[in-house]
């Protein structure tokens, strides 16, 4: 995971199904056309011996999340929902859990020497992007 850290990834490509992913964690149509236009970069920073920051920008905001692998905490996420959250670091990937009331949602990051591949799950619906090394 070390070889990760402080690089930046930005969104390349998304599959077909993420419009039906944005629907089941509520988005709107505006919103969900809005967030599919977007192109985010994605960042990783270990701060110390126990602490991480994943840190999300857009031409419109930054977002970021500072995380203990495998600790709960809650947190707002990057379009405002309040949830409690539990990252788990295995190997050269983070897998977040997300708990929000009746919704489940579970987002994996998989870093690798080039890209930045994502897979993200709510309700049994899941969807897969890709993003790419830039610095």
């Amino acid at each position: 995971m070390e070889k990760c850290h402080n690089k930046k990834y930005i969104l390349t490509k998304v599959d077909d199904n993420y419009e039906n992913f944005l629907k089941g964690l509520g988005f709107n149509y505006v919103i969900r056309r809005f967030a599919m236009s977007l192109s985010p970069t994605t960042q990783l920073l270990k701060l110390n011996n126990e602490e991480y920051k994943l840190i999300t920008t857009t031409s419109f905001l930054t977002h970021s999340v500072t995380f203990k692998d495998g600790e709960e905490f809650e947190y707002q996420t990057v379009e405002g929902r309040k949830v409690k959250s539990v990252f788990t670091i295995k190997g050269n990937k983070i897998i977040e859990e997300q708990n929000e009331g009746n919704k489940k949602v579970t987002l994996i990051k998989e870093f690798k020497d080039t890209e930045l591949l994502t897979e993200m799950s709510v309700n049994q619906i899941t969807t897969k992007l890709k993003s790419i090394l830039i610095e």
